[in-house]
């Protein structure tokens, strides 16, 4: 199914004179992310980069990434990513920098490391046009429960939080924030603050979005409340090991029962027995290819 579009962003750089090496390593790098989605139980993010070997040559490298939302599911992450591969080559043909944004996903490619980078251009706000009732007083509840969702978030394993606040009786407040995870936590928390100023408040909605995070909000339930409750959960504990047997020794003048004899000889005798009769039938056909 095709993922909802979100926006895409294309930087407005100098195309590469080197037109079919750069295509190549895009290839490469959209390619081995693909096979890394399918490859993982579980995919949320992964970055790769492919690089021109020979070096004669510029460009020699692209680095890409990809993150999805952190309460999708294998399936949708899967989905979205491969969707996501096929568009950024259509909508941002040849460019140096580019971005695609969807609601369960995000895919970026640069010609510079982005590995451990915060960045924050390009950038996009989208506000929702419906204004809230009582905007000063939604707007105290969302930047107290942004204050409290952005350290969560940002000490996180996945960098991933969501939280939910009510705003009436009636009118719950959702919120998300998100790092990629190679971001450090002082990294994912000034990432995240530096967002939450370009966030439009009063409205029934708005998320703000940059290549290493983004944060959201919205009055009704845009987030799976199950898959992150699920996530929640601490890990089973491991399997018990069993212990090995102990050596008992048999107290002196038990004999070991006829039966328990038998049963132990008789596979012993028949494993013999079958490679007797397979030595014979060897040397008998080796005997005949000499003779003939």
């Amino acid at each position: 199914m095709e993922p909802k579009d979100t926006e895409s962003s294309s930087s407005i750089f100098n195309s590469f004179s080197i037109a079919s090496i750069f295509l190549l390593l895009l290839l490469c790098l959209l390619l081995n992310l693909s096979y890394r989605v399918e490859a993982q139980d579980r995919p949320t993010y992964v970055y790769h980069f492919c690089n021109n070997s020979r070096q004669t040559v510029s460009p020699d490298q692209v680095y890409g990434l990809f993150l999805c939302r952190g309460d999708q599911s294998q399936a949708s992450c899967r989905d979205c990513i491969g969707y996501a591969t096929q568009e950024i080559l259509r909508r941002c043909p040849m460019e140096k920098d580019s971005i695609l944004w969807y609601d369960q996903c995000m895919l970026t490619y640069s010609n510079q490391s982005i590995l451990s980078y915060q960045r924050d251009r390009p950038a996009i706000a989208l506000p929702k046009a419906t204004n809230i009732s009582d905007p000063a007083r939604f707007n105290n509840l969302l930047d107290e429960t942004l204050s409290s969702l952005i350290p969560k978030a940002a000490s996180a394993g996945k960098r991933f939080a969501v939280e939910k606040v009510n705003f009436t009786v009636s009118q719950p407040l959702y919120t998300l924030a998100q790092c990629t995870p190679d971001l450090i936590t002082p990294d994912c928390m000034m990432c995240l603050q530096m967002t939450v100023q370009g966030l439009h408040r009063g409205r029934q909605g708005a998320r703000y979005m940059n290549p290493s995070c983004y944060i959201r909000y919205e009055t009704n339930l845009f987030y799976n409340e199950t898959a992150i409750a699920l996530l929640s959960l601490p890990a089973p504990p491991p399997a018990p090991t069993r212990p090995p047997p102990s050596l008992v020794p048999r107290p002196k003048g038990h004999k070991i029962p006829t039966a328990v004899i038998i049963a132990i000889v008789a596979p012993i005798g028949v494993t013999i027995v079958v490679f007797l009769i397979l030595c014979c039938l060897l040397r008998r056909s080796a005997a005949k290819s000499k003779e003939t």
